[in-house]
């Protein structure tokens, strides 16, 4: 879960941005400074992806090369503070933000 408040408490002193993972721990980088108010950091995906049947059985592989792995989030401060306080989901923040009418950016970490 990521607590809207701690990442506004981090903000409190100072600085635009936070930059944190979907636990909402502090993420050691840099932001870059042609990133959307909202971006997701992304890694490219090494597992195996496969499909299934509805009776739980492989159908096909799927090219992991299509495929990203969200790592992190970075977030302008003007976007935190629209949010409400509530502890959400890595998948209920991408809709909060998205509700807001702003788009996501996607940035590969191994460009930043």
């Amino acid at each position: 879960m990521v607590s809207i408040l701690e990442l506004k408490q981090r903000l409190a002193g100072g600085g635009d941005w936070v930059v944190f993972d979907s636990r909402g721990d502090a993420l050691d980088v840099a932001v870059p400074p042609d990133i959307g108010l909202a971006t997701l950091l992304v890694v490219p995906v090494t597992d195996a992806l496969k499909t299934i049947t509805t009776d739980r059985l492989v159908d096909q592989s799927l090219d992991r090369d299509k495929f990203w792995a969200v790592e992190g989030y970075a977030l302008n401060r003007v976007v935190v503070g629209r949010l409400g306080s509530s502890d959400l989901t890595p998948r209920e923040l991408y809709d909060a933000v998205s509700e807001l009418r702003l788009g996501w950016q996607v940035k590969a970490l191994a460009e930043i």
